[in-house]
């Protein structure tokens, strides 16, 4: 989860920047079509690894939200391919205007804003199944490292104390549990001869 957390919190980050610059207007100013293609290379590649491993995310932590989930990625990777297909086939070299491609950020940027908000509800409430299920492979994978790491002398013979004493309580539980069994077994059986004597007597069954 916190890898989740971490990865809107940069999405986020790099939304405000882009948005920032689309508001102030100096975002390629003064630069022609192709070193605008040159400067965008980065930015659409590093916005679609952050959109693809967040769906990824949240269709892991929240599958009944597939739909939904799939559904605004889908809007907003058009809003990217619009963008970069403007900047590499619409855009004449002789003709300055980017205008068009801004509008198309533009448009992405709206877009994240839903795609961020499904985000933060999912890290708000993951599916419990699937949490239940993550935990229980951080623990399996936290006892496979401890198993695999060396342990110092001291330790391990801490740990095999415990061990021990773990088993003989167990074996002490084993043995309260007969001896209730027997107290049990030697209360109805008196019960029962009890009421040999006193047919009509209406003892409380216990058991």
């Amino acid at each position: 989860m916190e890898d989740f957390k971490r990865k809107i919190e940069e999405f986020d980050d790099l939304l405000q920047e882009i948005a920032s610059h689309i508001t102030s207007g100096v975002l390629f100013e003064g630069t022609r079509p192709s070193e605008v293609r040159s400067k965008s290379e980065d930015l659409v590649n590093s916005l679609q690894r952050s959109i693809e491993s967040i769906m990824e995310d949240m269709l892991t932590l929240k599958p009944e939200r597939t739909a939904t989930i799939k559904r605004t990625y889908r809007k907003l990777q058009t809003s990217l391919n619009s963008f970069k297909k403007t900047l590499l086939e619409d855009i004449d070299e002789e003709r300055e205007d980017i205008s068009s491609a801004i509008k198309h950020l533009r448009e992405f940027v709206e877009e994240a804003k839903e795609f961020l908000k499904i985000a933060r509800e999912v890290e708000a409430d993951p599916s419990r199944g699937i949490m239940e299920i993550l935990k229980m492979r951080e623990i399996c994978e936290a006892k496979e490292y401890i198993s695999a790491v060396p342990i110092p002398e001291l330790i391990h013979a801490r740990l095999t104390l415990l061990k021990k004493r773990s088993e003989n309580l167990k074996l002490q539980i084993s043995s309260l549990q007969e001896s209730l069994e027997n107290i049990k077994v030697q209360l109805e059986n008196f019960n029962s001869e009890l009421k040999k004597f006193y047919p009509s007597l209406d003892i409380e069954d216990s058991t």
